[in-house]
C-alpha cells in the first residue's frame, strides 16, 4: 500500500480458531489476546473492531481500487514444505484419507474408496490425496508415483484418476507427467 501512496489506513488482524475440538490458551498479560477468537464469536469480533473506528477513511471507489491493487499484486507463496520441516518424501504417510473420519488409508476396491474404520465409501476421495501430493511433495506426478501415493496397484486406474482431474500433462505413455 505504501508503494502506491495509500497510507493512514488502520490494519487489524485476527486469528480465528475454526477447530471446535482445539482450545487456545493465551496468557492474560499477552498483548495479542484481543486478536484471537473462536469461529462462533467471529461476527461479534468484527462488529467490535468496526466500532473502534467511527470515521470512514475510504469511499467505495477507493476500496475497489485497493481491492484491485491487492488482487493484481498477489503472489502466492510457494513453500517447499519438505525442506521447511526437514522431511523427506518417504516420511510422508501415503494413501487416501477418509473424508468422514480422517482414517488413513482407505481401501480401494472396484472403483470405490472404502474406509475400514467408519465404512464410508467414496468414488472421489482420491482427489484430496493428490492435491496433498502436489502441495507437499511435488507439483507434478507420474502414474507410478500416483500408484505409490494412493496405494493402488493398477496403472490403468491411476491413469483414469489422473485424467479425471483435467491436469495438464507432458510426455506420452510411460513417460507422461501430470502437472498441478
Amino acid at each position: 500500500l505504501k508503494l502506491h501512496n495509500i497510507t493512514g489506513i488502520p490494519i487489524q488482524y485476527l486469528f480465528v480458531n475454526s477447530n471446535e475440538k482445539s482450545n487456545i490458551i493465551i496468557q492474560e498479560d499477552n498483548k495479542y489476546k484481543w486478536n484471537v477468537c473462536n469461529s462462533e464469536y467471529l461476527l461479534e469480533k468484527i462488529d467490535q473492531m468496526n466500532n473502534d473506528y467511527k470515521i470512514q477513511l475510504l469511499d467505495e471507489k477507493e476500496l475497489r481500487k485497493i481491492n484491485k491493487l491487492l488482487l493484481s499484486n498477489h503472489t502466492p507463496e510457494n513453500l517447499d514444505l519438505l525442506q521447511k520441516y526437514h522431511l523427506t518424501s518417504n516420511q510422508i504417510l501415503t494413501g487416501v484419507h477418509c473424508p468422514e473420519c480422517n482414517y488413513l488409508p482407505m481401501n480401494y476396491y472396484a472403483g470405490t474408496w472404502k474406509c475400514p474404520k467408519c465404512r464410508f465409501q467414496s468414488k472421489t476421495a482420491f482427489i484430496n490425496a493428490l492435491h496433498d501430493y502436489f502441495h507437499i511433495i511435488n507439483p507434478s506426478i507420474t502414474n507410478a508415483e500416483a500408484r505409490r501415493f494412493l496405494q493402488i496397484n493398477s496403472p490403468k486406474m491411476a491413469h483414469y484418476y489422473l485424467n479425471s482431474m483435467d491436469l495438464n500433462s507432458t510426455g506420452k505413455f510411460k513417460f507422461k507427467i501430470y502437472h498441478q
